[in-house]
């Protein structure tokens, strides 16, 4: 029975069969770059594509490529380099070795052409901005049924927002014609009357999010009536729709934020404000009092009979200070007050939590680049590759030893005389010298046969020519 090979071995053998194909070894390829990414040690990893297929790459950081490299995603290249292996996935990628620019991808030049197109026709200026409603009763989704995009829209809502409903709207958000299907769900969501839309879906290469960069798309939400938020992607990502739309989140969990009020927050602020409104009743109620109770007593103190009309004055302008100073009044003046106050402290809050959000996104993103693990890995992953590049090496180099030292063996085996007798052949000698000739030997001579287990002894009787 055949003894089964190692896991190791075999891909050994497949690492030595790509090795030694001089294509592979010596590749030349075209492509348009996508789903490009730099790590915290230097080192560059993205997919070159074409219209039917996508292979890995890779610029290990400590090559000279890796610090002039400038490529984005959409570039199309032309690379130079040589098929490697990553034994432990079982996985072949291309290490780059030269790159040339050739222009830029097909979708991306679309993307460019098209932006500029609609910027100079305004539909991206800020004039035609809808204002957002602050209290929306009706909340449009739009997005895929199966993505990450919808749990964290609707949970975001019922955490901050619970008074309102949502009317969710599947629809696919990747591939081609789902663009189709986002213009259909916004229309229908607008006829049901809803306050504010979210359309969006998670992160993901150029390529998957190229639905929501379709002109018929974005001509849609332009001529939209109900205000819009555009959530695509992760907060790099600009698509098209991003421009268009009343507002731009950086990921579909903002974008609920941004359609909502944080109810616990505006409760506990109004009951802040109901107790400041009910001490300034009860301050003007016993001011009041106060009042009223003093000029009684000046009342009972004088003769009534000879200062009546006195008092009547006063009475009248104290009837008209009690009308001025009403609580009812003064509570109608503060309400408006405090409700001018509101707005302003509301968008103070927004602006200064805004201001916070944008600064731990910035300190997150810090830290992640910065992040000694994710160094240690990098380091560990080139380690790694390093030392199975140097076994690999070394039982290339052990295997071809061994071929070349049977080839030499072979050489010398060939060459060795007793190969030649042990077939049958003989040698002639004469003390020793080797008979080549037969004029080297005459009549009466003895002479030697040499064969593979000795030698026999001989005389020369006669010699032909």
């Amino acid at each position: 029975m055949t003894k089964p090979l190692s896991v190791h071995q075999v891909s050994d053998y497949i690492s030595g069969l790509l090795k030694d194909s001089p294509i592979l070894a010596n590749l030349y390829i075209t492509g348009e770059i996508t789903n490009y990414s730099r790590s915290s040690n230097g080192h560059i990893f993205f997919d070159i594509k074409d219209e039917k297929a996508m292979i890995s790459c890779v610029i290990w950081g400590r090559m000279r490529l890796a610090k002039s490299f400038n490529y984005k995603d959409g570039d199309k290249v032309n690379l130079k380099g040589e098929i490697t292996t990553f034994q432990k996935a079982s996985k072949y990628q291309i290490l780059v070795k030269e790159i040339e620019d050739i222009g830029v991808g097909a979708l991306f030049k679309a993307y460019e052409k098209l932006k500029r197109k609609l910027l100079e026709e305004g539909l991206f200026d800020q004039e035609h901005k809808k204002q957002l409603p602050e209290y929306p009763k009706k909340i449009g989704v739009v997005t895929s049924p199966t993505g990450a995009a919808v749990q964290d829209i609707i949970k975001t809502i019922e955490r901050r927002y619970w008074i309102s409903e949502i009317y969710f709207h599947p629809a696919r958000v990747q591939g081609e014609g789902a663009e189709k299907e986002i213009e259909k769900a916004l229309k229908e969501l607008e006829a049901l009357n809803v306050d504010v839309i979210i359309f969006g879906r998670g992160g993901g290469s150029f390529e998957d999010l190229n639905a929501f960069n379709q002109e018929s798309l974005i001509r849609t939400i332009f001529t939209m009536k109900t205000p819009t938020i555009s959530a695509v992607g992760h907060e790099t990502d600009n698509m098209l729709t991003d421009f268009v739309a009343d507002r731009r989140a950086a990921t579909p969990t903002a974008a609920a934020e941004i359609a909502t009020k944080d109810l616990n927050e505006e409760i506990f602020n109004l009951r802040v404000k109901e107790e400041k409104i009910k001490n300034q009743i009860l301050r003007r109620i016993g001011e009041s009092k106060y009042f009223l109770d003093h000029h009684r007593q000046d009342l009972n103190h004088y003769n009534p009979s000879k200062k009546i009309k006195n008092y009547r004055e006063k009475l009248s302008s104290i009837q008209r200070e009690l009308r001025h100073f009403h609580p009812l009044k003064q509570l109608e003046e503060r309400k408006k007050e405090l409700k001018s106050l509101e707005k302003e402290f509301h968008r103070i809050i927004l602006e200064k939590i805004q201001d916070c959000l944008d600064f731990a996104r910035e300190a997150e993103r810090t830290l992640f680049i910065n992040n000694p693990s994710s160094k240690i890995e990098g380091e560990k992953r080139e380690l790694n590759y390093m030392k199975e590049s140097l076994e690999v090496r070394m039982r290339e180099i052990l295997v071809q030893s061994k071929m070349d030292l049977r080839l030499l063996k072979t050489k010398i085996d060939s060459l060795n005389p007793k190969r030649i007798l042990e077939k049958g052949y003989t040698k002639i000698a004469k003390d020793g010298k080797t008979i080549t000739s037969v004029d080297e030997l005459t009549v009466g001579e003895d002479f030697s046969f040499y064969l593979q287990d000795g030698k026999i002894h001989g005389l020369v009787e006669r010699k032909e020519k």
